[in-house]
């Protein structure tokens, strides 16, 4: 999926959250990081992402992943592929979600549509 088929408000938003004077949703402490993957899940999954969904790669001809994921350990598989910081935009395109990694914990933003 290429960058204009995410609606414009999701990366608004986006830009919004990366702001250092930006609220999170979440934290979680980085020393827990046996514990980071099940906290991304759980958020996502309460913010309504659902299982299939886009997932923003960082690359330029292949920006957006179209993932499908059961309840294995796909968090820490897209962690592997992609890295720390994640947003996630839900099938339907009206949930977003991002995380991103500070210096000692990590952050998680949500919004609906």
């Amino acid at each position: 999926m290429q960058d204009d088929e995410i609606p414009d408000w999701v990366r608004l938003k986006v830009s919004e959250w990366m702001r250092s004077d930006s609220s999170p949703d979440s934290r979680i402490d980085d020393e827990v990081q046996d514990k980071v993957d099940r906290w991304i899940e759980k958020f996502a999954h309460d913010s309504g992402v659902g299982k299939r969904f886009y997932c923003r790669t960082g690359l330029v001809f292949f920006p957006w992943l179209d993932c499908e994921v059961d309840d294995g350990d796909w968090v820490r598989e897209l962690r592997l592929a992609i890295g720390n910081d994640l947003v996630i935009v839900s099938r339907d395109k009206k949930v977003a979600v991002a995380f991103f990694r500070e210096e000692y914990e990590y952050l998680a933003f949500s919004m609906a549509q």
